[in-house]
């Protein structure tokens, strides 16, 4: 997930590098499905609904979801899921592709020695 947020602000920029940023991007695009795939099972196996079967949310804007008595065991079920490693096999790239790119140092943290490589 880190690496996937990473990737996305790397693509917003514009770098030399764009084309591996690109086939990283497709590279994860499979294991994000099924993480997300996964979490919505979690969230339709613990949601709360109305009478009429709708989803019930806390807040306003109907992106918190309410699980009820049941959100710890929601929480353990995504943090296991999170904690789970999926083995992609990442192109990578020399870091001198994005030298004189002002990056934030902490968005890219996750690519550096995985797919961003000093060598």
């Amino acid at each position: 997930m880190d690496i996937s947020a990473a990737l996305n602000y790397l693509s917003s920029m514009d770098t030399p590098a764009w084309y591996q940023v690109g086939r990283n991007l497709k590279r994860i695009e499979k294991p994000l499905e099924e993480i997300n795939s996964a979490r919505e099972s979690i969230i339709q196996k613990f949601i709360q609904k109305d009478e009429e079967g709708n989803p019930i949310y806390l807040d306003e804007d109907k992106r918190l979801y309410d699980l009820g008595d049941n959100q710890a065991d929601a929480d353990n079920l995504w943090k296991a899921l999170q904690d789970e490693e999926v083995e992609i096999d990442f192109f990578n790239f020399k870091y001198d592709l994005l030298q004189g790119i002002k990056l934030n140092a902490q968005r890219i943290t996750p690519l550096i020695d995985t797919i961003i490589l000093e060598e």
